[in-house]
């Protein structure tokens, strides 16, 4: 793994630590091209059906281009997954309609988490 794409993977999971204790799905997205700054700690939509706000219904990546939009264009986008069982990072690879909406707003690059030591990437 390349130091910058682990690095980017570690800002991510600190941004799902931020998530509230109690949910069970931590994702974070974050975007170095932002200055480090310009971050997300949303969860994921299934959790919203056991009653929790409804900012849950929105996954990080899609929250990160909600609030910077054509600010990522040329970036790297790094979406991790922390597990609650052990803190370690699990899969946190991006849902079709997210990938399209990264590569809309110009990401050149997506970069997740797919277990501890193992992460996915694709150019878009």
């Amino acid at each position: 793994m390349k130091r910058q794409d682990k690095a980017g993977l570690q800002n991510a999971a600190r941004w799902a630590a931020l998530a509230e204790a109690n949910l069970r799905i931590k994702l974070g997205a974050y975007s170095p091209n932002l200055g480090g700054a310009c971050n997300s700690r949303k969860t994921h939509p299934l959790i919203a059906a056991m009653g929790y706000p409804i900012w849950c219904n929105r996954h990080a990546e899609m929250d990160l281009v909600l609030r910077y939009g054509e600010q990522l264009k040329y970036s790297t986008v790094y979406v991790a997954r922390l597990l609650l069982k052990d803190g370690s990072l699990g899969m946190a690879m991006p849902c079709p309609f997210c990938m399209h909406v990264l590569s809309d707003v110009g990401v050149y690059r997506v970069v997740w988490s797919e277990g501890p030591d193992t992460y996915g990437e694709i150019k878009l």
